[in-house]
């Protein structure tokens, strides 16, 4: 579950991303992407992704943190090298209050208009669990930073962990449901923003943003087959190389449209920067799979040069685009 729950962690920072380009208006001098979603519909999107990455990045963070020092199996595990009398206390973070309002806030949306269908009743089920857990975070923080284990020799702090570890596996199932239910949500939004570039003659948006689009759809064909370097020449190389035919048709669509100073100054695009130096690099390491795919299957291999396997240097590459794309769309 580790590896699915990382693995969509990165899907729902690049969809948030995406949305942020969703709310211009072509009304505007600048050519943008247009959506017909109305602002209630935008805010309570963005709040459910907001709260994805909240779960994903500072929550996990705490939550490492924690397993890093106790485990989170069922029972309270201590290193070989734990020392009870050395031990500060507090390994985690107090929840304040700000993170239960948003709970509420997070709930409400849940009971309200625009409806999300089941990505709605999801929230409701996590918003519960996460609540639960933060409580127990709350009072492991107050245990451990009276030091009480010191005086009940980590008797209430095995209870408090039992908890902990039931707790975060529940709100995790049910955070993988919200981010599948939210990933729909996001794709059908995602084609009919890109259709309307296209209707709109924004081609160079529209090509950039198809880029990326299929850039990570060939990330989640990877991630869907529990793909990753070690396994790599077990995938379909036919697959991949259609995938591959149509991202490229797409970058080389994109950098002869770049060529024309009017579209760009038409579009409302001032600066690149650098999205059309860094599609070349990124169709460097597709084709590498590629290559391998062709070549070697049933094998692995690593780039000549860099510690990076051929699908990590692709999707470290996929991500510097990405961070050009949403500067350069703004």
């Amino acid at each position: 579950m580790k590896k699915q729950w990382i693995a969509l962690i990165a899907v729902c920072m690049v969809f948030a991303a995406f949305l942020s380009a969703c709310g211009e208006s072509s009304n505007k001098d600048k050519g943008t992407d247009t959506t017909s979603s109305s602002t209630a519909e935008i805010n309570k999107y963005n709040a459910y992704i907001d709260f994805e990455n909240h779960l994903a990045g500072w929550l996990q963070a705490n939550v490492n943190a924690y397993a890093n020092m106790f485990g989170l199996e069922e029972e309270m595990t201590f290193k070989k090298d734990f020392d009870k009398a050395k031990f500060k206390g507090a390994p985690t973070s107090p929840i304040v209050k700000g993170f239960f309002d948003q709970l509420d806030k997070l709930e409400s949306y849940a009971s309200s208009e625009p409806s999300f269908g089941a990505a709605d009743e999801t929230m409701k089920t996590l918003a519960s669990k996460v609540r639960d857990f933060y409580n127990t975070m709350n009072e492991m923080d107050t245990y451990y930073r009276a030091k009480s284990y010191a005086e009940d020799d980590f008797a209430k702090g095995k209870e408090l962990h039992k908890n902990f570890s039931a707790q975060y596996n529940a709100y995790i199932g049910a955070t993988i449901t919200l981010f599948k239910d939210m990933r729909e949500i996001t794709e059908k939004k995602e084609q009919e923003g890109l259709q309307e570039l296209k209707d709109n003659d924004y081609l160079l948006r529209y090509y950039a943003k198809s880029i990326v689009m299929k850039a990570k759809g060939i990330q989640q064909d990877f991630i869907a087959a529990a793909i990753d370097d070690s396994n790599l020449g077990e995938y379909d190389a036919v697959k991949y190389k259609a995938s591959y035919e149509a991202l490229t048709e797409d970058i080389t669509s994109f950098l002869d449209c770049a060529k024309d100073k009017e579209r760009k100054k038409k579009e409302g695009i001032m600066d690149f920067w650098m999205f059309d130096q860094m599609l070349p690099r990124l169709k460097t390491s597709a084709t590498d799979i590629l290559q391998f795919l062709e070549k070697s299957p049933g094998g692995t291999q690593k780039n000549a040069g860099t510690p990076y396997g051929l699908i990590a240097q692709f999707e470290s590459r996929l991500g510097e685009v990405i961070n050009s794309y949403n500067n350069m769309i703004k």
